[in-house]
């Protein structure tokens, strides 16, 4: 199954927290960028109800001024409850997060 590109951007959507997905997801790629003026960090929890546990934090996109930090995985991040993301730094910078996602495989057990 072929992975499907998104766009969030807190400025414009005026939040600085998105629920991407609420089911199982797997992500193949993510790109964080701002308008230069300074940095923006982008964390991503693994939940389906906008939980931001200290255990359910999955990955954090931390992009510098002036550059974007960009993930290609060789092997998908997967997320096994959904996505939450939340800005915690950057916003008015017009930080845009670029993301490609895809359900996950059927057979996904989080307790295997």
């Amino acid at each position: 199954m072929s992975s499907k590109p998104f766009t969030w951007d807190p400025d414009t959507e005026l939040n600085t927290a998105k629920q991407i997905a609420t089911s199982a997801r797997t992500i193949s790629s993510l790109k964080l960028s701002t308008t230069g003026a300074g940095p923006a960090t982008v964390y991503l929890y693994d939940t389906s109800n906008g939980s931001t546990d200290a255990g359910s934090l999955k990955w954090v996109m931390d992009a510098p001024a002036g550059g974007p930090d960009f993930n290609n995985f060789c092997d998908s991040l997967l997320f096994y409850k959904g996505i939450y993301a939340v800005l915690v730094q950057g916003g008015g910078l017009k930080p845009i997060l670029n993301y490609s996602i895809t359900p996950a495989p059927a057979n996904t057990n989080p307790n295997a």
